[in-house]
């Protein structure tokens, strides 16, 4: 019984005592009781009702009126096929004429309905209609389909404008019956991409003649290519490109097989370009340097070449774009880059500069404050948001770029040829400014003099949370290893470093007491700012000289989030100092989330011990492929396994 009920309830008993003294108002507060009661039986929804019939029905078979009714319900829900079934039920029971000519018009009422499509589209106003082309992938061909559906829909979708800005022509989308939907929306796009792939070339770049592209700004050519392939796409490009070459302002062309495609030709098809992105197996261009229309004014630079260009053949170029913001280059060898730059291109705010062809998986990640499109935003105009140089020759060429780039510089990544002579003077413009947002720093191969002034450019970064230092070994580096003194100085101007979040160790070597000194100096800090900073995640990968007492310091820094160790020699790390690091790391390293340990000596006496943390923070445990088991690696498996219910236990 609902709270009504029991109102107009006690109401009525009130009336049967017999009290003479009811008021007006009281009166009619007691109508209103037994209306809103009566209301309330009088409501029901469409599947109570259905319910109720279908029960009457089943009671009383014979009945035509049952089936008439359910048959009507069920239409009005939508469910026409229902409603014929059971309107074909009633008309093999029923022989009373007259509700069998009533059921029989029933029965095709519903047939109608059956046969009659909605097109809801039609009926929809533009803000229902606007929201839902805002669920379609401009990248995918699902778009212009939905042209193809009905003239309705083309009317109504060919007027999301925005919709039609990006388009994707790719194996997914070329179609024969999409020809007509390209037709009506080409002169709408502003960016399109075109996928190549072996025998669609021709084909696909032929739709920059057949369709107008008048608005087009941006356009993108990707695809995998074979090298007996290489010569048409050239052809092609030349062939096809010039029907949209004026208006287009930014060009990406990834032909990493072509040897015969012209920058300079390029160039002068395409004159309002501000935006270039080229990777080729090699430019087909004089090595003394391009011709530029005088016109162009590039903003962004980025060309790739899998066989060495020289970069005399850039020269041009580089006069030619005093608005220059982001500049990539793969591959340009003979003169150093910085050195030919100059103080051209004065407003740079990104330089990313690679001596030898990487492929995409081989680059540096930066995350998504470091895309090349941010560079063009970046202010004051010749401030350096990032730099990323490999085989660097010196600092000096970037020092009157350094000196505007105090508030704006975020990272630096240097990789050094230390096959060439370097002087300490060569790095002193990195110490020489304050960098107040500088959060990234990554020195691969460092030459000697470089981390002799390192100690001096620390103190330099005010907000550097992120060190990577990393050595490629190779016959060239191994001649230019750091003596104690230098290594040492090193990791103490390191441990100074108290915003620092992560530190990352790639095959660097630990020898001497630096290493251990710059530990206990973060395990200080960490218990000083307790859960409010230190270090955070700390990677060592292959480290020589890495010793079970390094392993003891580790287990207190407090701060640890995440934790990685790759031993170098398992011969250094004994039994009994992973068994004292898992017993301080209970207590030291509360806010441990990620735990991986590989190339060292589990017992099941340290898994026991790890049994007995209580670390409500903890994600993952891992335990690399190089473990020694001492042949109870799946005793130790089930044991972890068994014991943590919501961490996942992984043992390669």
């Amino acid at each position: 019984m609902t709270l009504l009920d029991e109102e107009a309830g006690n109401a009525n008993r009130f009336e049967l005592i017999g009290n003479k003294d009811i008021t007006q108002q009281d009166n009619k507060s007691l109508k209103t009781i037994a209306k809103a009661k009566a209301q309330t039986i009088l409501y029901k929804t469409l599947t109570q009702e259905i319910k109720e019939t279908l029960q009457a029905k089943k009671d009383n078979p014979e009945d035509p009126r049952n089936y008439i009714h359910a048959g009507k319900l069920y239409s009005c829900q939508g469910k026409q096929q229902k409603a014929i079934t059971i309107l074909r039920e009633g008309l093999g029971l029923i022989s009373d004429s007259q509700h069998y000519s009533m059921m029989q018009q029933e029965m095709d009422i519903v047939k109608i309905r059956l046969k009659r499509k909605i097109d809801f589209i039609a009926k929809c106003p533009f803000e229902i209609i606007h929201h839902i082309v805002n669920q379609l992938n401009p990248r995918q061909d699902t778009a212009l389909e939905c042209l193809t559906v009905s003239p309705i829909w083309h009317q109504k979708l060919i007027n999301q404008v925005h919709l039609w800005k990006r388009i994707e022509i790719s194996d997914g989308s070329w179609r024969q019956n999409l020809h007509q939907g390209l037709s009506d929306v080409s002169n709408l796009v502003e960016d399109l991409s075109i996928g190549l792939s072996k025998g669609t070339t021709r084909r696909r770049m032929m739709s920059l003649k057949t369709y107008s592209f008048k608005n087009l700004k941006s356009l993108t050519i990707w695809g995998d290519y074979y090298p007996s392939g290489s010569q048409m796409l050239g052809e092609t490009i030349r062939t096809y490109l010039p029907y949209v070459g004026n208006t287009l302002t930014k060009l990406i062309l990834n032909a990493s097989s072509s040897t015969d495609i012209s920058l300079e030709w390029l160039l002068m098809m395409c004159p309002k370009l501000t935006y270039i992105c080229l990777e080729v197996d090699k430019f087909a261009d004089n090595p003394q340097g391009v011709k530029v229309p005088e016109t162009m004014s590039l903003t962004t630079i980025e060309l790739s070449c899998k066989n060495p260009a020289p970069v005399s053949m850039l020269m041009p170029l580089f006069h030619c774009s005093p608005h220059l913001r982001y500049l990539g280059l793969q591959c340009f060898t003979d003169i150093d880059v910085l050195s030919v730059l100059g103080d051209l291109c004065p407003e740079l705010a990104e330089i990313r500069l690679y001596e030898k062809y990487r492929y995409s998986n081989e680059k540096i990640s930066w995350n998504s404050r470091y895309q090349r499109e941010i560079a063009e935003v970046v202010e004051p105009k010749g401030a350096l948001r990032c730099l990323e140089i490999e085989y660097i020759q010196s600092a000096i060429p970037l020092k009157f770029r350094l000196e505007k780039s105090c508030d704006t510089l975020q990272a630096i990544s240097l990789k050094m040829n230390c096959m060439n002579e370097h002087v300490i003077s060569d790095w002193q413009p990195f110490s020489s400014f304050t960098m107040n947002n500088l959060t990234c720093l990554n020195i691969c191969n460092g030459c000697p003099t470089f981390y002799q002034h390192l100690p001096e450019i620390l103190p330099c970064l005010l907000a550097l949370e992120n060190i990577r230092l990393q050595t490629a070994y190779s016959p060239t580096y191994r001649n230019q290893r750091l003596d104690d003194t230098t290594r040492d100085n090193v990791f103490e101007a390191i441990g100074k470093v108290t915003t620092l979040t992560t530190l990352n160790l790639d095959s660097f070597s630990l020898q001497g007491d630096g290493f251990e000194n710059m530990l206990a100096m973060m395990e200080q800090t960490s218990h000083v700012k307790n859960d409010n900073g230190g270090l955070e995640c700390l990677k060592i990968n292959y480290s020589h000289g890495f010793k079970g007492s390094a392993l003891r310091h580790i287990a207190t820094i407090k701060s640890l989030k995440n934790l990685f160790i790759w031993d170098w020699g398992a011969q250094q790390i004994e039994v009994a100092d992973v068994i004292d690091f898992v017993r301080l790391a209970k207590d030291g390293l509360p806010l441990l989330q990620r735990l991986f340990l590989d190339n060292m000596q589990m017992t099941v006496e340290a898994a026991e011990g790890i049994m007995d943390w209580n670390m409500e923070n903890l994600e993952t445990l891992r335990l690399g492929r190089r473990m020694e088991y001492f042949k109870n690696r799946n005793v130790i498996k089930k044991m972890l396994n068994r014991h943590f219910d919501n961490v996942a236990v992984e043992i390669e």
